[in-house]
């Protein structure tokens, strides 16, 4: 609990920096930046932009039966700012995200608080040697069926750390070796445990990451990419009252996980931009982390065979794939087309693979503003103590 009032303080405060940071950029420059023009600060070079649509959800809280329809209205300020000096590139970005749903029932679902705060320092391209420190910090709510509660979000605050050493040692090829370190922490409607309160868990992830990117066209790699990730809970058992009918508990193992990839990513010709990645993954759950936290509860909860909470990935879901062909019809329009197949850890069960499918079109107006549309299936097979089967739809 104390760690995850740190990270609330912690994020807060950034998020509080980079407005006031937005606030102090863009007021003095702005006049003086010609149309089309970045603004630019002494050294900084600073890109605000603002996207405005409207978003349709065919099931806004996630129910299993008479699902909720609602429209909303969403808008998403944003800032990023770069500076570049002797070797060193330094960069930040800000994003608040604002969802207003139209509708009496549906307007539960409204949200104002959900952002994006990043920070990167990195050598210049051209070095043999290089590195690379990326910050990124955040909170997503999202919406969920919980009857009279005051708060109806399941809400996830992220704060990870990607560090990479880079290689050039001649010729066409590149590899990044690093390593990741995050911490998420969740809440979860008041009612849906036991006790009443929000506070759900965290969990603290870490691993190694490799990469290799060999051009061989001027514009196209062959890649190859491997990652592994160990995920620690702080606790492995939650007491599931509330809204949940899982028996007196809801356990989360311990888990390890790793990803290989590798294919093809580039400009094939002019109009043409392709990814087409393929690989295998592993995922996990150790049952026994959570041996010492079962305390006095039901024999079939403690039994991993009877409840499924050591279900490990298996069969095609170890199977990893990402597609996607974008094509530049000229004018502005562009048109891409994508599909990808993976799996994640999922914070009230084990895990959830998925397929997912999407078109979207581009549409370039002028010089400062844009059209997108996109629409898209989403397959998901939930393993664990929770086990179901969704089709979204977005």
């Amino acid at each position: 609990m104390l760690r995850h009032r740190i990270m609330m303080i912690y994020t807060r405060i950034a998020l509080l920096v980079a407005m006031a940071l937005t606030s102090h950029v863009i007021m003095p420059t702005s006049a003086r930046a010609a149309a089309g023009d970045h603004i630019r600060l002494g050294a900084f070079e600073v890109v605000p932009s603002l996207a405005t649509g409207i978003e349709y959800h065919s099931n806004v809280f996630f129910e299993e039966v008479d699902p909720e329809v609602g429209l909303a209205i969403v808008a998403n300020p944003a800032i990023a700012i770069a500076t570049k000096g002797t070797g060193v590139k330094v960069d930040g970005s800000a994003q608040w995200r604002v969802n207003r749903y139209i509708g009496k029932e549906s307007a539960r679902a409204s949200d104002y608080s959900d952002y994006d705060v990043s920070f990167g320092v990195s050598s210049l391209e051209g070095s043999v040697f290089g590195f690379s420190i990326t910050e990124l910090m955040g909170k997503k709510n999202s919406p969920v069926a919980s009857i009279g509660a005051v708060d109806p979000f399941t809400s996830h605050f992220q704060n990870k750390v990607d560090v990479k050493a880079l290689l050039k040692p001649g010729g066409a090829l590149a590899i990044s070796l690093g390593g990741h370190v995050a911490y998420d922490s969740y809440l979860v409607p008041d009612g849906a445990q036991l006790g009443g309160g929000r506070e759900y868990g965290s969990k603290n992830s870490f691993g190694p990451t490799l990469s290799a990117d060999w051009d061989f066209f001027p514009r196209t790699a062959i890649a190859v990419e491997g990652s592994m990730s160990f995920i620690r809970w702080d606790e492995n058992v939650i007491q599931a009252g509330g809204d949940f009918e899982l028996g007196q508990v809801l356990v989360v193992p311990d888990s390890d996980t790793w990803r290989v990839m590798g294919g093809l990513r580039g400009r094939i010709t002019k109009p043409i931009v392709i990814e087409l990645m393929g690989g295998y993954g592993s995922a996990l759950y150790d049952e026994l982390s959570a041996a010492t936290d079962m305390g006095a509860v039901a024999s079939t909860d403690k039994d991993p065979t009877l409840v499924s909470y050591g279900d490990d990935l298996a069969g095609l879901d170890k199977l990893l794939i990402n597609f996607q062909i974008r094509y530049n019809t000229g004018l502005g329009r562009k048109v891409t087309l994508g599909y990808k197949r993976d799996f994640q850890d999922v914070f009230f069960t084990n895990y959830v693979s998925y397929d997912y499918g999407f078109l979207k079109l581009e549409n370039r107006v002028g010089s400062r503003m844009g059209l997108s549309t996109q629409g898209g299936v989403r397959l998901e097979n939930y393993g664990g103590e929770v086990r179901r089967d969704d089709v979204r739809l977005n």
